[in-house]
């Protein structure tokens, strides 16, 4: 097919002569494919708004430029980059692949920067709460109010991968760990800096995911994108909090002080996602109290199920931190911020058709509750203010769901029973949860 091609694309002709010199038979012949067959193809049936084929032209992209090696892959990506800069494609299908060509194509870390420039367009373009959304993107034409859903999609997707390749990661560092911890070394230096470079780039990853969820939970998103990024960022916070884990050198080993790079995504999580988390989940129930009854029951019970777990992930996430904190002498937390956004169980209100309403409080016996329990939880932290990280840094860690008590936490007053609003109200979301499942 190489070699009967007929089509011309004046633009590809230096990267053609490049191709050219290519000396394994194997990659020349699929680089010069691409070259003078499918992007060509692909310009042609995009001007002429053929779009079910380009999207077969994308995929044939995809597969074959993800065999080549780095550099050439690279030039591929870049390509599609230009196409979302020059071109204000409004096929949603289409749009989705030519972004996932532009950042499948583009080596770390590349790939998750080109990812958070396309969301900080697609903040603009959907709009946060309370500002107008733009028409179109000024820097990639191709994200417009068409395209922005699925695009949208599409980016959430990659960052989903690259969490789940962080689960290897963190699994790859743990080994690293035990080995250092029974000093089994072959080779010492080698070794420890092959450790230290692999999880340095471990922590420039994460970071670069907390930039990109950061915009996502900056826009105004349905309730099915709302959903999928709770999902995604409580996942995130789980493999958070098993690095945090890892910082800290068990009984009998020798503490390290958290590296520079740890630090510092510590402080971009806090300040770039936690808040902002807290911020969006509130933005949610307050939708959840003006929305119709119609189908609101269905919602209730997904977010039921993803924003208690989100909480516990950062709740668990943060207790390691000051655990790690105490032994290392650091204030890792002194970024994080109060929140009161951290109460997640069901308002009454919202339960007028459950058959437990009769049982149930009043709203303002209820928020008389939640008063009393926020306030007790204030002046606990206002009487140990000088303590540093030994104390929680928002008033409603207490209420976590008891599966965050139980884990471990250095807390002294740790055994000392909860109060009775306290196991009153966490009965009632465990009560709530097991009605929903």
């Amino acid at each position: 097919m190489v070699s009967i091609s007929v089509l011309q694309d004046a633009g590809l002709e230096n990267e053609c002569e490049k191709a050219s010199t290519v000396e394994d038979p194997h990659i020349r012949s699929k680089e010069l494919f691409i070259l003078k067959t499918l992007k060509p193809l692909f310009s042609e049936l995009l001007a002429l708004s053929f779009f079910g084929e380009v999207e077969i032209i994308c995929d044939l992209i995809l597969r074959i430029g993800g065999k080549l090696p780095c550099q050439l892959r690279n030039s591929h990506g870049a390509w599609a980059i230009s196409v979302c800069k020059n071109n204000e494609i409004k096929n949603s299908k289409v749009g989705k692949s030519v972004v996932t060509l532009a950042v499948c194509l583009s080596s770390p870390p590349n790939d998750l920067a080109i990812s958070q420039d396309m969301a900080k367009e697609l903040l603009q373009v959907i709009g946060s709460e309370g500002d107008i959304p733009e028409e179109v993107s000024e820097v990639y034409p191709l994200i417009n109010h068409q395209t922005s859903a699925g695009i949208n999609s599409c980016i959430v997707h990659i960052v989903e991968a690259v969490v789940v390749e962080m689960d290897w990661a963190i699994k790859k560092l743990k080994t690293f760990s035990l080995v250092s911890q029974k000093g089994i070394h072959l080779n010492q230096n080698s070794e420890h800096f092959h450790e230290l470079a692999f999880e340095e780039n471990l922590y420039a990853r994460a970071e670069a995911v907390v930039k990109v969820l950061s915009c996502f939970v900056s826009m105004s998103l349905n309730d099915t994108q709302a959903d999928l990024v709770l999902r995604l960022a409580a996942r995130f916070y789980k493999h958070l909090a098993q690095m945090s884990k890892l910082r800290i050198a068990p009984k009998g080993c020798k503490q390290t002080f958290p590296s520079l790079k740890f630090q510092k995504l510590v402080e971009v999580t806090c300040k770039e996602l936690t808040v902002p988390l807290y911020v969006f989940v509130e933005i949610m129930q307050k939708k959840q109290d003006n929305a119709n009854k119609k189908g609101i029951i269905n919602r209730i019970k997904r977010e039921n199920r993803c924003i208690p777990d989100l909480i516990f992930q950062i709740e668990d996430y943060e207790k390691y931190l000051i655990q790690l904190s105490k032994v290392t002498k650091v204030n890792l937390l002194r970024h994080a911020k109060r929140s009161t956004a951290r109460d997640f169980q069901l308002k009454p209100k919202l339960n007028e058709e459950s058959r437990e309403e009769e049982d149930a409080p009043s709203p303002e016996a209820n928020h008389e509750n939640i008063n009393a329990v926020e306030n007790e939880s204030g002046e606990d932290l206002d009487d140990n203010e000088g303590n540093g990280s030994e104390r929680i840094l928002s008033p409603d860690y207490n209420n976590s769901p008891p599966a965050v008590e139980d884990s471990g936490s250095d807390n002294e007053d740790g055994d000392v029973p909860p109060s009775a609003k306290r196991l009153k109200r966490v009965n009632r979301v465990v009560e709530d949860s097991e009605d929903d499942a």
